[in-house]
């Protein structure tokens, strides 16, 4: 089951050994640049390309570009998703973007392009491409190179590379409506796109806007903190109303009641309280989107033209993310309500409760915006051809919330002797006002974080000499870029003694300056082929970059191609990558950054308080990778329709930064391995850790309860290692049958051999098949039938079963394999609805729920989807 409701359902994941696929908007294949290489009408030698064409785009009924990519196995999730998701990155995704994970190794290390360009990134903390900016209509293809890539590219192309690739040259109109609908859920869509070609020059212009409902995670009755249901813990937080009380160390779970004359002496000891408050919080928030795009180019000369081209894209959204709770709390003894009997002891009396009864959820507003102007002068020089293009954009997000719980509210209340305005923690939620209540519902966070990103890039690529085997080519260019990041942080929430809010502002820019090279040398072709080398090609590749931050740094990258025979394509690759650390990763006080108190339930340990510091470090050092490839790939000219490919995959990545607070829980489970981040009450690092809490700008020093609490720093930190291997393998074949039917069957599987992940960089530990990490096989095949306007497709997706280290109840997570379908109609021309394509598709065509998971709200967001059977109706209509 997928995330949302519009999943790609006939994606055509072609292993691509020449250009001729690529050739869509009628250009000479010789001029088209295809993603992997700079050199034009050139293949990338020793690595598998991927391609999603415009027919199949079409097809698939898909609502975001994010949709269209969750159905390539090399991508193994979208790290970042809309219902959530596990693994390190997890907790930086406030405004529930989505973001490609290639191979797994994280969404940072995947390289994101529009048609060969870097675009702004997006999110709070501006460390995402979100591919959703460009929305399916208006794209003409998607390429996936599933290997390291920074030798052409530059930073982030650790596994690979993206590239969404836009209709430029098209003429007419062309519009679209679809309708989406779920058990509780509905969305709605409608886009245009519109062109002009003539003889020197063309127009292309899209927009695109969408929404759909939210659902509460209430809305689906597999959901909730209480696995013992399903053989798993019980998660369920102790802050509730009546709530808990900690006294010398024994707990005493409060009845419902006005909470007056309370005696400790009078009440019974034991376990906490505790309550099930997913019906609060947000399973799919409610969402808008909108974009904007256009092309336009004019012909200078014969041999010259100038272009531009701009897009805009924008989200909004609103979801419950938090809960009006306290945990631990210290219960002054002015409080009206004190027990008397416990007045006069030294022994602080902690209180858990939740006013959420009285208030509901805390919701927050998201908003989120990228937007790019790119011009350029495109030309030839004799045989060789040059490209100069200039581009300033910028990306922005911000989550508000004008009605967070106040700790000076709280704290005014909590110590009145007043029983009028006195909060009253030690009954029912009947015995405490709503007007007092609602009192304490007024602090106020904005987090809000802007990237900026201006390039200058020029490049040229051409022949240099004949070989027997064929022209020499090459390109060289270089680039310069300006990243800029400006963050800003305001809360008055959370000190017990101000309104005033605390307020962190920052600003931080690099200069990246960088060189690149290729050569292809066809050692062997046709004018020189032996018996066992048809053909022979050589690739290298090499980038230099300037870094103003973080220094240099030199990827290489060879590729060979051999031909034994026509039919058969041998491929190999090595290489270097490297990933530079965003600047709100080095930015201590980029949005993020803060103290956060909380509590989680941890196996063998029970529910555990816990104070976490995150943030990012000032001294990160970039990523750095080796990748390694080497595939086979099968194409029998006496069966045109067949295609096969196999694929070997090696990646060691090493300094990789991670964000520790998305590894909280793995923090908790062994806090032996991750020492250095986590310690528990007596542990020798303990006060160093306290210490480095107290001293952060995120907190006033003596304002937390630290009583049997957890103290963890989930800093960002180039602390992991990891090494990655695995297989891919392609299989497609078309019949073409008599009547004019059409029959192709597609298959396409991701195996991983192993997965170990160093988490301190110094012991590696097997992560193959476990939650959080990718499974050890994914893959989908389909079967696509096409007759005259008719066509219909039936698509299998199958996630086997991995195992959860963060469960000893339940120690694994079942398979999962949905089914996809497919029914479309185009009527003919010359009839009264000419033009016109009306479209069925079904996603979890059998409405099957995710396998249970002793995590979270009982199941892996970040694999399946808690959304089930979706129906989606499009008509596409060309005027």
């Amino acid at each position: 089951m997928k995330k949302l409701s519009f999943q790609a359902s006939s994606l055509a994941v072609l292993v691509a050994s020449s250009v001729s696929a690529v050739n869509a908007q009628d250009q000479d294949p010789n001029k088209v640049v295809v993603t992997g290489s700079r050199i034009r009408g050139v293949a990338p030698v020793g690595s598998s390309l991927i391609q999603v064409g415009i027919d199949d785009i079409k097809k698939s009924g898909a609502m975001t570009t994010a949709d269209l990519l969750k159905e390539i196995p090399q991508v193994t999730s979208m790290g970042f998703n809309a219902e959530g998701s596990l693994g390190a990155a997890a907790a930086a995704n406030i405004t529930r973007a989505t973001a490609p994970n290639l191979r797994g190794i994280g969404p940072q290390a995947t390289l994101t392009l529009l048609d060969g360009q870097r675009v702004p990134a997006a999110g709070t903390m501006g460390n995402i491409v979100d591919p959703s900016f460009l929305p399916p209509l208006t794209l003409q293809r998607i390429e996936v190179i599933a290997d390291g890539a920074s030798a052409v590219y530059g930073s982030d192309a650790v596994a690979g590379v993206i590239n969404l690739i836009p209709r430029k040259r098209f003429q007419g109109l062309e519009t679209m409506i679809r309708a989406g609908h779920a058990d509780g859920y509905h969305d709605a869509q409608a886009g245009a796109i519109a062109g002009k070609a003539w003889g020197d020059g063309s127009v292309f212009v899209s927009f695109d806007v969408a929404h759909n409902t939210g659902m509460q995670n209430s809305g689906r009755s597999f959901i909730g903190s209480d696995r013992r249901r399903l053989g798993g813990a019980d998660a369920r937080p102790s802050t509730c109303a009546p709530g808990t009380l900690s006294y010398g160390g024994t707990t005493y779970p409060l009845r419902d009641g006005n909470g007056q004359g309370l005696l400790l002496a009078n009440l019974q000891s034991g376990p906490a309280n505790r309550c099930e408050t997913t019906p609060y919080t947000t399973l799919i928030p409610e969402t808008d989107r909108g974009s904007v795009f256009g092309y336009a180019e004019r012909k200078l000369t014969d041999s010259m033209k100038v272009y531009a081209q701009a897009f805009y894209y924008s989200r909004r959204s609103a979801s419950a993310r938090a809960l009006y709770t306290i945990t631990n709390y210290t219960v002054p003894k002015t409080n009206a309500f004190y027990p008397a009997d416990a007045a006069a002891s030294a022994t602080p009396l902690l209180a858990s409760y939740s006013f959420s009864d009285l208030l509901g959820p805390d919701f927050a507003k998201v908003t989120s915006k990228v937007m790019q102007f790119q011009t350029g002068i495109d030309g030839d020089l004799g045989n060789y051809h040059y490209k100069v293009s200039a581009s300033t954009g910028m990306g922005g997000d911000r989550e508000e919330n004008r009605a967070a719980l106040s700790n000076y509210a709280l704290a005014q209340a909590m110590a009145s002797s007043d029983p009028a305005t006195a909060l009253n923690v030690f009954g029912g939620p009947q015995a405490i006002p709503r007007a007092l209540v609602q009192q304490l519902a007024t602090g106020q966070s904005i987090i809000r974080g802007n990237t900026h990103l201006n390039t200058l890039v020029a490049g040229i690529d051409g022949p240099l000499f004949a070989l027997p085997g064929g022209e020499v080519r090459a390109a060289v260019g270089a680039e310069v870029r300006r990243e800029a990041s400006d963050a800003y942080f305001s809360n008055n929430a959370n000190s017990r003694t101000s309104t005033t809010p605390v307020v962190l502002a920052s600003d931080i820019a690099r200069t990246i300056k960088a060189v690149y090279g290729e050569v292809l040398v066809p050692v062997f072709g046709a004018g020189n082929r032996l018996p066992l080398v048809a053909q022979l090609d050589l690739s290298l590749a090499g980038r230099w970059e300037k870094y103003s931050d973080v220094g240099t740094t030199t990827n290489p990258k060879v590729g060979v191609n051999w031909k034994p025979v026509d039919d058969v394509l041998v491929h190999a690759s090595y290489g270097t990558s490297f990933r530079a650390p965003w600047l709100s990763e080095s930015n201590p006080n980029a949005s993020g950054s803060g103290v956060y108190i909380g509590q989680q339930t941890v196996p063998g340990r029970g529910l555990v308080p816990t104070v976490t510091l995150g943030g990012g470090n000032p001294g990160l050092r970039p990523e750095k990778a080796r990748t390694k490839s080497l595939g086979i790939d099968y194409s029998p000219s006496s069966m045109r329709g067949l295609k096969a490919g196999l694929t070997y995959f090696d990646i060691s990545y090493d300094n990789q930064i991670v964000d520790g607070f998305g590894l909280q829980g793995n923090y908790l489970l062994d806090p032996v391995t991750y020492a250095k981040y986590v310690a528990y009450p007596g542990a020798p690092n303990y006060a160093a850790l306290k210490n480095l809490v107290e001293s952060s700008p995120f907190t006033t020093p003596g304002t937390i309860n630290y009583t049997n609490a957890a103290i963890m720093d989930a800093r960002r930190t180039n602390t992991a290692a990891v090494k990655v291997d695995g297989l891919d393998l392609a299989l497609s074949n078309v019949w073409r049958l008599d009547a004019g039917i059409t029959f192709t069957l597609r298959g396409n599987l991701t195996h991983y051999l192993k997965y170990d992940e160093a988490p301190n960089a110094r012991v590696f530990l097997d992560r193959n098949n476990v939650i959080a990490y990718p499974a050890r096989n994914s893959g989908r095949i389909s079967g696509a039938w096409k007759v005259g306007g008719m066509s219909a497709q039936l698509a299998a997706n199958y996630t086997n079963s991995y195992r959860n280290n963060l469960s000893t109840l339940m120690p694994t997570v079942g398979a999962y394999t949905t089914v996809d379908m497919d029914l479309a109609y185009s009527f003919a021309s010359g009839t009264a609805l000419d033009g016109i394509r009306v479209s069925l598709n079904a996603r979890n065509l059998f409405d099957k729920a995710p396998p249970a998971a002793d995590y979270g709200n009982g199941y892996d967001p970040s694999k399946a989807s808690a959304l089930g059977r979706v129906l989606a109706l499009t008509v596409d209509k060309a005027w």
